[in-house]
């Protein structure tokens, strides 16, 4: 198949649900961090932390600043982020027919990387995820009220793997050093949690 060009340029969910489909039953085989600080420096007081206290170890793959990139077992990849609004976009990386996208974040030498393989900048709740499938991704949508906004804001992807707990992929839902987290569902903070609502945009995995 051709790609649709509109799948390389960084959207809101809802806007890549042809995108998303392809994820359904896609065995995980890398999820990579793309950092413009070192991440061994954000586990110690370092002057881009402010004041923030620095990551502990195993927090520093979930909560650093920077996108996502996941790889499948097909060839497929994706990256994932959040906007100046702190809602969720992402796009095409690489497609398995052949197809790249003009940037990749590990061609950018600002960029360093941290994949969750490595046990020990990553719990192992997410770690475990690699080598597992897909079976459902949904969305987490933030009623405009919390922001006194006339709109819903597209703040999450939660990623169903199997035999693993439920992925978040989340805009200003946590707290960590950016916008953007890759973590669990219950660390979403709690005066966010009355104002989100869960939408399936993708025919789930049976």
């Amino acid at each position: 198949m051709k790609v649709p060009p509109e799948w390389f340029e960084p959207a809101i969910p809802s806007r890549q649900v042809a995108l998303l489909e392809q994820l359904i039953g896609q065995t995980v085989v890398s999820m990579v961090r793309f950092s413009e600080t070192q991440p061994e420096q954000l586990i110690k007081p370092h002057p881009e932390l402010g004041h923030q206290s620095p990551l502990a170890p195993h927090q520093l793959f979930s909560l650093m600043p920077g996108p996502l990139a996941l790889s499948f077992d097909s060839g497929l990849e994706i990256a994932v982020g959040a906007d100046e609004h702190c809602e969720i976009s992402l796009d095409l990386r690489r497609h398995p027919n052949g197809e790249v996208s003009d940037y990749l974040f590990e061609e950018d030498p600002e960029y360093y990387p941290l994949s969750a393989a490595d046990a020990r900048f990553c719990r192992p709740e997410i770690h475990q995820m690699l080598g597992k499938r897909v079976l459902d991704v949904t969305l987490l949508r933030m009623d405009g009220a919390h922001f006194k906004k006339n709109r819903s804001f597209e703040m999450g992807l939660v990623l169903y793997v199997e035999h693993c707990p439920e992925l978040v992929l989340s805009g200003g839902l946590t707290r960590g050093l950016d916008d953007f987290a890759v973590t669990l569902r219950e660390e979403i903070l709690p005066e966010n949690r009355r104002y989100l609502t869960e939408e399936r945009l993708v025919t789930p995995q049976r």
